[in-house]
């Protein structure tokens, strides 16, 4: 039974890739049906948005034409309002004309009850006193009949005085019907709000939907006309536009439901996930008679990598996926005996640190490090007069100082982060994870203070101990692993040319002129 399950799941592995491939088309599907859904709702906010640009002329057309009717202020209060009614009758977008005296007061309109009441203090009626043109307010709640109105004033001037002044005040309630008329898209909400981002009015197409929260007025009141993208879309979801109004600083925002969107795709997916499962099952039972064969492959996939170890090949690993635990065990087995050997190959067995191998490897790990983007430091190490140590006391206390220095070294370093290697001889490499020149040099250096802190007699040094040169050098980008090494190898020549037991930071390679035969290494010494 185990093994039947097994092959079921390999032929489900199998035709994975054909799921992956439908639920892309899906999601395809899904993103370009939210694209649509996008344009669309774009396209119809500007055409909202045009609509309320027609408003805003006609009724500074309608203005104009007002004032220009001179006759207005000297008949009576109700010869003046049946004057502006039939005006007014033929613009189906105005609720009210009214004509204010130079103190705001309303000498008639076309709504009785406004005649007599004081306008003095509407931003658009100050605002028209000192301008030649039409001037819009804010959108405002009607001191007649509390509705929420927005209105422009235009002032009619005689010998430069004000004689009168022609308000016009929209209805906004037919202009809102208008409004959704302009939209191919389903509407869900939408809200009427002032520069402050307040809620003046609301309409709920859809009775699940939520207001707009906070955030979403804040950045509706600062926009342009345009959609408010989500950062992420979700199942219910909304598309989120807003509609500046031309002549003042409020705003519409309104939303469509995008539900409808996710709720195909995920239908699509779910057939997709169905289709793979009926594959699967019918496969499977042509597949029962394969249970030897499937023995057998593993069988060959473990001597096939058996013969690549004899042969020294080292560089890929074995994993048999079997029901029987003996194909794990033996693989596993396998696996670490040949893990053991690369590290083997790669650990200096003297120091433990890595060697030299290992180092180039590293390097390659690191110049991709270098090509991403990432800055690191190479240091060398050297221990000053090494070869006179190893003639007084021998080779053997030689290698104990070798440990020892490897050991401080491995304390100076981050795990996961940081390399120390075995160069060759007394010669160590550091590969630093941070770029910092001050930071590296303190570092280096305490790590040079540490090793002459051991007190390692050293008869032949002037220093009268064991101690070391460092060089390092920063990577630079467009350069390579290898490149900072040798800088790093040159900052060293230049800390033993100095005196030794110092740390020194590469900056330049030195000039040479033409009829120089000093080595490079040489030259940096003597400008140093």
């Amino acid at each position: 039974m185990r093994i039947r399950l097994v092959i079921f799941m390999a032929i489900c592995l199998s035709l994975a890739p054909f799921l992956v491939g439908q639920i892309m088309r899906a999601d395809r599907n899904m993103r370009m049906s939210l694209t649509v859904a996008e344009r669309s709702m774009q396209l119809s906010l500007v055409r909202a948005e045009d609509l309320f640009g027609e408003v805003r002329k006609d009724l500074e057309s309608l203005s104009a034409t007002v004032a220009l009717i001179d006759t207005l202020h000297h008949v009576t209060p109700e010869a003046c309002g049946k004057t502006l009614r039939r005006v007014a009758d033929a613009y189906a977008r105005v609720d009210r004309i009214s004509l204010l005296t130079p103190q705001g007061v309303a000498f008639c309109s076309t709504e009785p009850r406004a005649v007599g009441v004081s306008f003095a203090d509407r931003r658009y009626f100050i605002n028209s006193i000192y301008s030649s043109s039409a001037v819009w307010g804010d959108i405002l709640t009607s001191k007649i009949n509390g509705k929420v109105t927005l209105a422009t004033a235009r002032a009619v001037r005689s010998g430069g005085a004000v004689s009168f002044v022609v308000a016009v005040s929209l209805d906004l309630f037919s202009l809102k019907r208008q409004t959704f008329q302009q939209f191919q898209v389903p509407l869900a909400r939408a809200e009427l709000i002032d520069a402050d981002g307040r809620i003046l009015d609301a309409v709920a197409f859809d009775e699940a939907a939520a207001a707009f929260d906070g955030p979403t007025l804040d950045r509706a009141r600062t926009m342009t006309t345009g959609l408010i993208p989500p950062d992420t879309y979700g199942v219910g979801s909304s598309l989120i536009g807003v509609v500046k109004l031309p002549m003042t600083s409020g705003r519409i925002v309104l939303s469509t439901p995008i539900g409808d969107i996710y709720a195909k795709a995920f239908h699509e997916m779910m057939v997709a996930v169905a289709l793979v499962c009926l594959e699967a099952l019918v496969i499977a039972v042509f597949l029962w008679m394969a249970l030897e064969l499937l023995i057998l492959r593993g069988l060959r996939r473990m001597t096939e990598f058996a013969s690549r170890i004899t042969a020294g090949d080292r560089s890929e690993r074995v994993t048999i996926r079997s029901p029987f635990r003996e194909f794990s065990v033996l693989s596993s087995a396998l696996n670490l005996m040949v893990d053991r050997l690369e590290q083997a190959s790669r650990t200096d067995a003297l120091t433990g640190l890595d060697n030299r191998r290992a180092l180039e490897a590293q390097l390659l790990r690191w110049d991709a490090r270098l090509d991403a983007g990432e800055r690191f430091t190479i240091a060398m190490l050297d221990i000053d007069h090494f070869k006179r140590f190893n003639d007084r006391f021998g080779h053997g206390t030689g290698d104990s100082v070798l440990q020892m220095v490897a050991e401080a070294l491995k304390r100076c370093v981050t795990p996961d982060l940081d390399t120390v290697a075995r160069y060759g001889g007394e010669e160590f490499t550091i590969l630093l994870a941070d770029d910092c020149p001050e930071r590296i040099a303190g570092r280096l250096d305490a790590l040079r203070g540490a090793i002459e802190e051991m007190n390692i007699p050293h008869p032949d040094s002037p220093q009268g101990w064991v101690t070391v040169s460092i060089g390092f050098a920063v990577a630079r980008a467009g350069g390579t692993a290898h490149e900072t090494l040798e800088r790093a190898d040159a900052a060293l020549y230049a800390a033993k040319a100095r005196g030794r037991n110092r740390v020194e930071r590469w900056a330049r390679w030195p000039k040479r002129t033409p009829d120089s035969a000093t080595p490079p290494e040489r030259q940096f010494e003597a400008a140093s």
